[in-house]
C-alpha cells in the first residue's frame, strides 16, 4: 500500500509534464484571464474617478442638512455612475468564477486535443452557475465549521489551522474537473471528488500541498508574518491620538497650524487617492498575471490527474520474454 502511494506520487511528476506540454501548446488559455484582469482594472479606476468627480461637486456643500446632501448626491450618482459602480462590483464578485468555469472547459478540451475558439464561452455558459453554486456551498460549509475549526486549531496547538484546510482541499480537489469531464450534477461532482481523494489520499494531499505552496509564493503569502508585529501597535496609537484630540481646547482652530490646511487640502488628497488607486490597480493586475501562470498550470494538472485516474501499470510477468539456455558440449 505504501509503495503504491509512493508510485502515485512519482506519477504526479509525469502529470506535471503533461500539463506543462498542454500549457505550451495552447497559448489561447491565457487570453480569457488577461482580458478579465484588464477589464477589472479599467472598471476599478473608472469607478474611482467617477466617485472623485462627484466628490468635487459635493465637497463644498457642507452647510446643508444631511437629507438635502443625500438627495443631491443621489442626483449626481444615479445613471451612468451608479451603473458603472454596480458593474464593477459584479465583475469583482462573480468575474473570477465566470472565467474559471470557462477555463476548466478549455482545460478539458485541451487535454482531449479538441480545443476550439468558442470553448471558453461554451464552458462559461454551461458551468458558471454550477461553479457558483459549488463555491457558495463551500463557503456555507466553512461558516458552519468555523467554530469547530477554531476549537480544533487551538486544541492542536495551531496545527489544525493548517492541517484542516489541507484535508478539506484534498477531498474537494477535483469536483470542478468532474463537472467538466463527466458532465455530472453538482452533487455528483462532490461525490466523485470525495471518492477520488479517498482512493488516492496520500498522492492527492501531496498535490494539494505542492499547489498551495507554489500559489502562496506567487501571491506573496510568506510576507504576512513580518507585518504582524507592526499591526499590534495600531490600537495603542489610535488611543493616543484620541487622547490628544480630547485634550485640545474647545476653541482650537486649524488657523494656528497653517501646515494642516496644506496637508488636508482636498486637491492634494484627491491626487493622493488617484495615485494610490492607480498603483493598487496596476499592482493587482501584475500580481494577477503571475498567479495566472500557476492557476492555469495547476488547473491543467487537476484535469490530467482526474482523467488519468492515477492508474499505476503493474508488471505482468507472463509477458516478459523468456531466455533459452543452450547447453554447450564440453570438450574433454
Amino acid at each position: 500500500m505504501k509503495g503504491n502511494s509512493f508510485n502515485k506520487i512519482l506519477k504526479l511528476f509525469d502529470y506535471f509534464k503533461i500539463a506543462f506540454q498542454l500549457n505550451l501548446s495552447n497559448k489561447q488559455l491565457y487570453k480569457p484571464q488577461i482580458i478579465f484582469l484588464v477589464i477589472r482594472g479599467i472598471l476599478i479606476i473608472a469607478s474611482a474617478f467617477t466617485l472623485l468627480s462627484i466628490g468635487d461637486k459635493m465637497i463644498h456643500l457642507t452647510t446643508m442638512d444631511f437629507e438635502r446632501f443625500t438627495s443631491l448626491f443621489w442626483s449626481e450618482f444615479r445613471g451612468i455612475p451608479s451603473l458603472l459602480v454596480v458593474l464593477t462590483l459584479l465583475v469583482m464578485i462573480f468575474g473570477s468564477t465566470y472565467v474559471e468555469s470557462g477555463l476548466y472547459h478549455m482545460f478539458y478540451k485541451a487535454y482531449k486535443g479538441k480545443l476550439t475558439a468558442g470553448d471558453f464561452s461554451t464552458g462559461a455558459g454551461t458551468y458558471f452557475f454550477k461553479f457558483l453554486g459549488g463555491n457558495i456551498l463551500i463557503i456555507f460549509f466553512w461558516l458552519l465549521a468555523l467554530i469547530p475549526y477554531f476549537i480544533t486549531g487551538i486544541l492542536t496547538l495551531t496545527v489544525g489551522f493548517t492541517l484542516i484546510p489541507i484535508l478539506v482541499s484534498t477531498f474537494l480537489l477535483v469536483w470542478k474537473a468532474s463537472l467538466v469531464s463527466d458532465g455530472t450534477t453538482l452533487g455528483g461532482a462532490f461525490k466523485n471528488s470525495y471518492r477520488f481523494a479517498k482512493a488516492n489520499f496520500i498522492p492527492t494531499m501531496s498535490f494539494v500541498i505542492i499547489r498551495n505552496a507554489m500559489t502562496s509564493i506567487a501571491s506573496g503569502g510568506g510576507g504576512g508574518g513580518g507585518g504582524g508585529g507592526g499591526s499590534s501597535n495600531i490600537p495603542q496609537t489610535t488611543n493616543n491620538t484620541n487622547n490628544i484630540i480630547q485634550d485640545m481646547p474647545s476653541d482650537f482652530s486649524s488657523q494656528d497650524f497653517p501646515f494642516l490646511n496644506d496637508f488636508f487640502n482636498y486637491d492634494v488628497l484627491k491626487l493622493f487617492v488617484i495615485g494610490i488607486t492607480t498603483l493598487i490597480t496596476v499592482g493587482t493586475i501584475i500580481t494577477g498575471l503571475i498567479q495566472m501562470l500557476f492557476n492555469i498550470f495547476f488547473g491543467l494538472t487537476t484535469i490530467v490527474l482526474y482523467n488519468e485516474g492515477w492508474h499505476i501499470e503493474e508488471a505482468v510477468y507472463d509477458d516478459l520474454p523468456t531466455q533459452e539456455i543452450q547447453n554447450e558440449g564440453v570438450q574433454s
